[in-house]
């Protein structure tokens, strides 16, 4: 039997407070689900899963062209979720991706990456300025996305390499880039030096 929306809900919450789960577990499905109506009169749309347990966003914008806007998405256990704001070239100008490649180069190579238990052993150290992959659009434009904030890489999303268009169709859902979770101590810190939401959209007025 199909699991009721609420219960799915719950299912990733408690994966998420946890810190545990692989992608799927995580961010699948992170989708509204409207509420039946009648006589086209409109009720509220419950929020998304995202909406619901990833209510801090922070903004960064990468320095060195061509640049991109990126948002980091904070849920209240520290856990962040990097991705791509509705800014970046490759959204705005509705561009389309060849491919995403994780494998920087022999020293980088965010594929290799294999965190384990709570203490993160084995898991990548990244800067805000460290790139967790490449995008290249057919026009020949190579993107780098930046991991924006300090933390352990705890995952990527391998599925864009088989589906690249996702980075651009569902940036904050199945398309998004890697999960990483700042030490306890920095978590806070991490987002405020993040452009506010409400910053970025008045910057973007």
């Amino acid at each position: 039997a199909a699991e009721a929306p609420d219960e799915h809900d719950a299912r990733l919450r408690a994966a998420l407070l946890a810190e545990v789960g692989d992608v799927d577990e995580l961010l699948d499905n992170l989708v509204k689900q409207p509420r039946e109506h009648e006589d086209d009169v409109e009720l509220e749309v419950p929020p998304s899963v995202t909406e619901r347990y990833f209510s801090m966003r922070g903004y960064f914008t990468t320095a060195k062209p061509p640049n991109g806007d990126q948002v980091v998405l904070r849920h209240s256990n520290g856990i962040c979720v990097i991705a791509l704001a509705e800014t970046h070239p490759i959204i705005a100008d509705n561009k389309t991706i060849a491919s995403v490649n994780f494998e920087l180069s022999q020293t980088q190579d965010r594929l290799a990456n294999k965190p384990s238990g709570k203490k993160k052993r084995n898991s990548q150290w990244l800067n805000p300025l460290s790139r967790v992959c490449e995008a290249t659009c057919d026009d020949g434009t190579v993107y780098s996305i930046v991991s924006c904030i300090r933390g352990y890489l705890m995952e990527v999303n391998e599925r864009l390499l088989t589906t690249p268009q996702l980075l651009k169709a569902q940036p904050h859902l199945g398309g998004y880039v890697a999960i990483v979770a700042p030490k306890k101590e920095e978590s806070q810190a991490c987002l405020d030096a993040l452009t506010s939401e409400a910053d970025w959209k008045a910057q973007k007025k």
